[in-house]
């Protein structure tokens, strides 16, 4: 996480979701879109109960296979760049004008556990119309809710789990 991804989740659990809750969660969206730990596109069955995934591919399934995502999981106190962006996120946030959303922004990065961050991939970044967008938005608000976190767009602010505002931004670093 050297470089600022565009949208992180800062959730209160140890732990991302295993890709089982995922799976269960998103199939309902119905959209051509696979989850995978590897290059192939298939999981093993240890795979799919494993809540302790660093990362994970989100893959467009139509009309051709590619992947338009990847999804990384840091945990607070083992790695040091999650920690840094945390740190920065939160003196930002203080930064703004004191409201309850924004003194609940803060309280929930104080506790904060564990940051997930949606990396784009070029096959998306490349293709502004891409479906895959709406799909990725689906994807963060419900990575939110399982993991009981709060939805950072970077330039931006910060979102609920139903893509609500919290806070807006508006003093830059």
């Amino acid at each position: 996480m050297t470089e600022i991804d565009p949208l992180q989740i800062f959730a209160l659990d140890d732990d991302p979701p295993p890709l089982s809750t995922i799976l269960q969660e998103y199939w309902v969206q119905e959209a051509p879109v696979s989850f995978s730990f590897g290059v192939s596109n298939q999981n093993d069955s240890a795979d799919i109960d494993n809540c302790k995934w660093d990362a994970m591919f989100v893959r467009w399934l139509k009309p051709s296979i590619h992947d338009v995502c990847l999804i990384v999981s840091d945990r607070i106190g083992h790695d040091p760049e999650a920690e840094a962006l945390l740190a920065r996120v939160l003196k930002r946030v203080a930064r703004q004008n004191p409201d309850e959303m924004q003194k609940l922004v803060v309280e929930t990065l104080k506790v904060t556990r564990l940051v997930i961050s949606l990396q784009f991939l070029p096959a998306l970044l490349d293709d502004p119309d891409h479906p895959a967008w709406d799909a990725l938005g689906s994807i963060a608000s419900s990575l939110a809710t399982l993991a009981n976190g709060i939805i950072y767009v970077e330039g931006e602010g910060f979102y609920d789990d139903a893509m609500a505002p919290l806070v807006t931004l508006t003093e830059e670093d």
